[in-house]
């Protein structure tokens, strides 16, 4: 009977291994078949939402840009209209407006008249200067 007895321990022995190899198998099987997919989905979720996120950044912009459109519009309107303004007035009274120029270019070489004399006065002294040696 004892002889039975190991024989029928070594069996146990045998289907235990078997069992756990079996056992182990499945772990890596399910592992592959649920684990690793889920991580590829949870990478492209990830992705998915960065996506979404640059999108409403992309359009956030876009909406920006569109709401400067029609200032940038104004602003050219202005301009235009002073140009043309300032037109009529020298179509409607050209003398005051050429008279307004020449005193304002008067004006303006009156201010840079100083830095001219003194830039010349200098000049003169250094060549004069320069001409004794």
């Amino acid at each position: 009977m004892e002889q039975r007895e190991i024989s029928i321990k070594r069996d146990i022995e045998v289907t235990r291994e078997a069992m756990s190899e079996k056992i182990e198998l499945l772990e890596n099987q399910i592992h592959q078949a649920v684990v690793v997919p889920k991580l590829v989905i949870d990478a492209v979720i990830g992705n998915i939402d960065r996506l979404k996120e640059t999108t409403e950044e992309a359009k956030s912009a876009i909406d920006h840009g569109l709401d400067t459109i029609p200032q940038a519009v104004e602003e050219a309107i202005l301009k235009i209209k002073s140009t043309a303004d300032a037109i009529s007035q020298v179509e409607h009274n050209p003398w005051i407006m050429l008279g307004s120029a020449i005193l304002m270019g008067y004006a303006i070489g009156s201010l840079n008249r100083g830095t001219l004399v003194a830039k010349r006065h200098a000049s003169l002294r250094y060549f004069r200067g320069h001409r004794g040696r």
